[in-house]
């Protein structure tokens, strides 16, 4: 039966679930993997998340709704400070379009990957 380490099994978590980078003009910002969040963390941002889907309805019911703010609070539950959040938000120019580009980004990159057929 073949062996592995522990440091071999980290190595293939962090290269799986690793953060999503997002880089900026004066560095990085590291948006931490759903897997590896706190689970109080995980579950605010899947409330979060759910929130979005019913965006449309929400605009209807408040008109004066600030997509961008809701979509700086979604991130701001991954992102690993609130400096860095900020540098983010800043560096997006607090653009809707671009956060949710950075939202759904950092979702797409969060799926865990299909199962891969056994070779039996």
């Amino acid at each position: 039966m073949p062996k592995v380490t522990l440091a071999d099994i980290k190595a293939a978590a962090d290269r799986k679930y690793g953060p999503f980078v997002v880089e900026l003009p004066d560095g990085e910002v590291q948006l931490q993997s759903l897997l590896r969040l706190p689970s109080k963390k995980r579950k605010d941002l899947l409330a979060k998340a759910d929130e979005l889907k019913n965006m449309a309805e929400m605009m209807k019911d408040q008109p004066d709704l600030d997509l961008a703010e809701v979509l700086e609070d979604v991130l701001r539950v991954v992102a690993p400070s609130k400096a860095a959040a900020d540098r983010l938000f800043k560096a997006c120019d607090h653009d809707a379009a671009v956060l949710m580009e950075v939202f759904l980004g950092y979702m797409e990159a969060a799926q865990p990957g299909e199962a891969q057929p056994s070779e039996s």
